[in-house]
């Protein structure tokens, strides 16, 4: 299930977010990251026991996304 969470990562850290990084404040690229990130956070607030891997497909992909834009801004 968390191997899915590395394809936007690699996409983004070998081409989109450098790319971004050089226009843009790195600050910027920080925070939108948390942003996102904290979002993929909300997203499991109405998890139950009975959650599975399906359910958490989308959440770790928006997650990967944040973290993989905070880990590039530095």
């Amino acid at each position: 299930m968390l191997a899915w969470t590395g394809l936007p990562q690699l996409i983004l850290n070998s081409a989109g977010a450098p790319a971004h990084a050089a226009v843009r404040y790195p600050l910027q690229i920080a925070f939108t990251g948390l942003m996102i990130f904290a979002y993929s956070c909300f997203m499991n607030t109405t998890m139950s026991p009975d959650y599975a891997g399906d359910q958490l497909w989308i959440p770790n992909i928006v997650r990967a996304i944040g973290q993989a834009m905070v880990l590039t801004s530095r």
